[in-house]
């Protein structure tokens, strides 16, 4: 998949969060080289420090902010080109109300303040009981291609 722009050429704030960022920063690792940038990760099943891709219907833990280990925050790494297995990287687990910089999955379309929940890692509309926050654009989907979205965390922010 490729993304149609890049996490530098969108982010206004130079990073994943764009607004709040009061919420907890902690280590985590890498399981698989499919993690990035904005990547909705979890815990569940993994053995601690590892996170993988949170699916659909898997708690959620955070969402990958940095690298950790040395501390960097390469916004290259996004979605076209994911982190290596096992690198410690930075979750930060959102608060309500926090703006964050989140990929949209391939061919999802997604309408402004609709809401979203995490599939493999990505965002896709969802129903406010399955929720996590709403989309803060209007994102049309397109063949093969994933797009970054601000979104708003909580269901109640």
């Amino acid at each position: 998949m490729t993304l149609s722009t890049s996490l530098a050429n969108k982010t206004q704030s130079n990073g994943v969060i764009f607004k709040g960022g009061n919420g907890r920063t902690r280590l985590v690792r890498s399981n698989g080289s499919d993690i990035f940038l904005t990547a909705i990760v979890t815990a569940y099943g993994e053995t601690n420090p590892d996170v993988d891709l949170a699916g659909a219907g898997e708690p959620v833990s955070g969402v990958i902010i940095c690298e950790y280990l040395p501390y960097a925050v390469d916004l290259s790494n996004d979605s076209d080109d994911p982190y290596a297995d096992n690198k410690y990287l930075g979750m930060y687990i959102p608060e309500d109300g926090d703006e964050l910089y989140l990929t949209v999955a391939t061919a999802s379309s997604i309408a402004k303040d609709m809401w979203f929940k995490a599939s493999g890692g990505f965002i896709v509309t969802s129903a406010k009981a399955d929720a996590l926050g709403v989309c803060l654009e209007a994102i049309t989907g397109s063949s093969g291609a994933e797009q970054i979205a601000l979104c708003r965390w909580g269901v109640d922010a």
